[in-house]
């Protein structure tokens, strides 16, 4: 932590454009030297009808070159705080070639990070803990105070930066306001017709061309010739019957298993943030489909470990005070709580039968709509609406991989086209999170110089990932090499998936044994990847 001294000297840089509802604040760990943080408070309630303020956090990063412009960064969710997300596991790094000619502005949205983070376990809760407030805390909200930060920091215009559910807050602050816009960068960008599709079928939609994404080039073609068969043919399998193995747990005792089409939706709803996890998911369908549930029932495992944030770090509170109040629910928004079930099953029966294939109908409707039973006990509330109509023309870049299925390709190519001269990048093996998992600083610097008006260069394949064959069955030339390989994939892949809250994880081996991966060491005990071959040594993390 900085002292008081150096964050006060910073903090004096901006004092003067500020108002007196402005006050110094302490930078969190992990911002850059000359940081300047403060505290803006703005109104709970714009129109006045719900008393209170809310102290907004405002950390401003200083550019490393000659300033052309400040560019914010809006982070997920929603719930994500931005002074947490963006220093954490060191995110701003990514925007090293940003800061040559951008500040960077760091706003903790209302409910986030450090701007009063609502904590809270549950929709009810949540709503009964908030009471008339609980439909201020909507995108349109975040826009206006974004707003009133700019203003209180004497700028006349935001680039804006926007990642996951920070796409929706940038193209809410875009409509609402304009002319206050110079440039837009839209990473994993969310549709803005969200509101539309309760059931979430365009990531229905997004699943087919994911996989086989994944298996690009023929990178998959020693053991499969098209992973979305494999995987429509192993749910098919598994409505009808599971599959049984075992796993062994993180103390090397082996446990028996039932592998079901749960798990292989577990396994494919983390694959698009956690590049190790997807690296193996073809695999691991391959091997289901030959009686060994081992490799993906360890996906799943991992895709089901809860992430132990505090809610300065994510909060749950405000992402049900957001999505229930502004993303699609499968029933009417008049609709009672109590009859909300049935409801959803009424609209639910009207849909194709293959509307979620390969599950079916009953199954996939709730492994789509996230939203079902985060919102169901959400109480009829008034609420700001986010700004409709057309994104200004202004430049923008977006940036998707084409294995992201949290926010589908479909989203990025609706707001592409509705913004003249908008420039649409690919990233070839990336997930969601271009910035973040691109493989490569490609995208980095495609950002950097968007910013900065340069020509931009070719970026389009993230050069580090490779999907990984089945587990090996029989010893082979290289056992031991492979069995240090997969241990350190998996402490990588653990670590990732927990967003990097923890430092040390402990898990068992696929065929037996356990290891314990510490910031620097793994520690293998029996350890075994491939069968009879256990190996018991300390290595390197990386």
């Amino acid at each position: 932590m900085r002292t008081a001294r150096v964050v006060l000297l910073a903090v004096g840089l901006l004092v003067s454009a500020l108002a007196p509802e402005a006050a110094a604040a302490a930078c969190p760990d992990g911002l850059p030297a000359k940081t300047a943080c403060t505290t803006i408070r703005v109104p709970l309630d714009r129109s006045r009808a719900v008393p209170g303020e809310v102290p907004l956090f405002v950390a401003r990063v200083p550019a490393t070159g000659r300033r052309r412009g400040t560019l914010a960064l809006l982070a997920g969710g929603p719930g994500d705080g931005p002074s947490w997300y963006f220093t954490a596991r060191r995110h701003l790094a990514d925007f090293r070639a940003a800061r040559r000619t951008h500040d960077l502005l760091i706003v903790d949205g209302r409910g986030t990070g450090r701007s009063r983070p609502l904590d809270c376990p549950g929709a009810a809760a949540c709503a009964a803990a908030l009471g008339p407030a609980r439909g201020r805390y909507t995108s349109a909200d975040v826009a206006a105070d974004l707003d009133v930060v700019r203003a209180r920091l004497g700028l006349r215009r935001l680039s804006l930066y926007g990642i996951s559910y920070g796409t929706f807050e940038a193209q809410t602050y875009a409509r609402a306001y304009p002319s206050r816009v110079a440039r837009l960068v839209l990473d994993s960008t969310v549709d803005p017709l969200i509101d539309a599709d309760p059931w979430r079928l365009a990531k229905t939609r997004a699943v087919p061309s994911a996989l086989r994404a994944v298996c690009r080039r023929r990178a998959c073609r020693a053991f499969t010739r098209d992973p979305w068969a494999d995987f429509v043919k192993l749910v098919d399998g598994l409505e009808r019957r599971t599959l049984p193995g075992r796993r062994f747990d993180e103390r090397g005792r082996p446990q028996p298993l039932d592998l079901s089409a749960v798990d292989v939706a577990l396994a494919l709803s983390a694959a698009d943030i956690n590049s190790d996890l997807r690296a193996e998911l073809p695999g691991a369908i391959d091997a289901a489909l030959r009686g060994d549930a081992a490799p993906l029932a360890r996906l799943a495992e991992v895709a089901a470990e809860p992430a132990p944030a505090s809610p300065g770090q994510h909060s749950d509170g405000r992402f049900v005070a957001t999505a229930c109040q502004e993303q699609g629910v499968p029933w009417g928004r008049s609709t009672p709580p109590a009859e909300r079930t049935e409801e959803a099953g009424r609209r639910l029966a009207l849909l194709p039968d293959d509307a979620f294939r390969p599950f079916s109908k009953e199954y996939g409707g709730l492994v789509y709509s996230s939203l079902f039973f985060e919102c169901e006990a959400w109480p009829l509330t008034a609420g700001t609406a986010p700004a409709r109509g057309p994104l200004p023309r202004v430049p923008a870049l977006l940036l998707h991989g084409d294995t992201d299925v949290r926010t589908p390709l479909s989203g990025a190519r609706r707001v592409a086209r509705s913004v003249p001269g908008a420039r649409l990048v690919v990233i070839r093996g990336a997930g969601h999170n271009v910035l973040r998992e691109g493989g490569s600083r490609c995208p980095q610097r495609l950002v950097g110089d968007f910013l900065a008006g340069r020509r931009l260069p070719r970026c389009s394949r993230a050069s580090s990932f490779r999907a990984l064959p089945p587990p090996p069955l029989r010893a082979g030339p290289g056992a031991a090499r492979l069995t240090i390989a997969d241990a350190r994939r998996q402490a990588l892949m653990r670590i990732d998936q927990v967003r990097g809250l923890v430092r040390r994880v402990r898990f068992g081996g696929l065929r037996g044994g356990w290891a314990e991966a510490g910031p620097r060491r793994i520690r293998l005990h029996a350890y075994e990847f491939v069968p009879g071959v256990p190996v018991t040594r300390t290595v390197a993390r990386r």
